[in-house]
């Protein structure tokens, strides 16, 4: 039974981290692609979320303005989410050309903020992005272009982080790399699960509202995908974005996303249906539960320390789990023996306690950004 126990969550570990990605990787093999771009620009709506950002707004705005776009057919509007700081004063200053402000009272949280919003939007595809995420000058013609198949309803870009000087930063850019793999399988699919909430675009006619307790960049993917479109991934969409300095900032990030994706799988669930389904169990939701199968594998493990493969691997995870504990000490490093394992163990602890808030119901709808992605350079 302790054999069982332990091939079982071996195996389960295993097939989630390299099985689902090779089986998505066989079925792109069978599909056709999504279908050719255009040079056609539609009209583009930038909205971005803001509250107190103060710190990177203004930067924002003009990476907004410097973007390779006809800019009689963009309209760039900020949401502010009833921001305390300097964030209104600062967008204002660029009304004269063309920057909207949408002051929205009530704190809340952003999902609320964007649809109190959407009266406003003109453009027949809407992009949304963070304040703090910075796109390269053709992000938004990468963007839409997919749009000219008449198939396509949503369009994800590529974020990538900047300064991975510490073992979090060079963790999550580890991460990324291997997410984006992934994305672009099922993408090839035109079923991305997720899109990236730093750059996503949708049409305006499909866009539904959103949920306070639902990420949108979960959320719109579902909605658009349920309405019979698909959704893809564009890999030269690119924004840039700084990873987080600090383990405890990256940590309670984790811990939200999750306890909110728990929260938008059950608001969902009747949105994920055939292969959708299969995304949704092994991408994101068996994936979230990974801590409870590596908790079984630690402690059948122990049970079996007589035979000498299992001895060894029982020895293979301590050294893991210690490399792991030693994240803090050496967080500067680059070293992916290092980063790789700290971060690892960092997403699924936050996983535990993302499935806690959730179960508990303690995960606001709204929330402080990470300082450290937010500085000044």
């Amino acid at each position: 039974m302790i054999e069982l126990l332990f091939v079982l969550s071996l195996a389960l570990v295993l097939y989630l981290y390299f099985g689902y990605p090779l089986i998505i990787s066989f079925l792109t093999l069978f599909c056709s692609r999504t279908g050719e771009k255009s040079s056609v620009l539609p009209s583009v709506t930038l909205l971005m979320s803001a509250y107190n950002e103060e710190a990177v707004i203004e930067k924002k705005i003009k990476n907004s303005l410097a973007l390779d776009y006809p800019k009689k057919k963009l309209q760039i509007i900020v949401v502010s989410d009833g921001s305390s700081d300097k964030t209104d004063a600062i967008v204002k200053k660029y009304g004269s050309k063309g920057i909207i402000l949408n002051r929205v009272e009530g704190r809340g949280g952003k999902n609320v903020a964007i649809n109190k919003s959407m009266q406003l939007v003109k453009g027949e595809i809407v992009v949304f992005c963070d304040t703090n995420s910075m796109y390269e000058k053709n992000a938004i013609n990468e963007l839409v272009c997919y749009f000219s198949n008449k198939q396509v309803g949503c369009v994800s870009g590529e974020l990538r982080y900047l300064d991975a000087k510490t073992g979090v930063g060079k963790g999550e850019g580890l991460y990324w790399k291997y997410e984006q793999f992934i994305k672009k399988q099922e993408s090839k699919l035109g079923q991305l699960l997720s899109a990236n909430g730093a750059i996503f675009a949708v049409r305006r006619k499909l866009f539904k509202q959103l949920n306070p307790k639902v990420a949108n960049d979960f959320q719109t993917p579902q909605d658009v995908a349920s309405q019979g479109y698909k959704v893809v991934y564009a890999p030269k969409a690119i924004a840039f974005e700084r990873t987080a300095e600090s383990a405890k900032e990256e940590f309670n990030r984790k811990t939200r996303i999750i306890a909110r994706g728990f929260e938008g799988s059950f608001i969902l669930f009747d949105k994920f249906t055939g292969f959708r389904f299969f995304e949704w169990f092994c991408h994101k939701f068996l994936r979230w539960l990974v801590w409870i199968f590596l908790v079984v594998l630690f402690i059948s493990n122990a049970f079996l320390l007589d035979v000498l493969v299992f001895r060894w691997l029982f020895y293979l995870q301590i050294l893991f789990y210690f490399i792991a504990l030693l994240g803090p000490l050496l967080s500067k490093t680059k070293l992916p023996l290092v980063s790789v394992p700290y971060y690892f163990c960092m997403v699924n602890i936050a996983a535990m306690i993302g499935l806690f808030k959730f179960i508990t119901r303690k995960q606001k709808a709204s929330w402080e950004p990470p300082k450290s992605t937010r500085r000044e350079d």
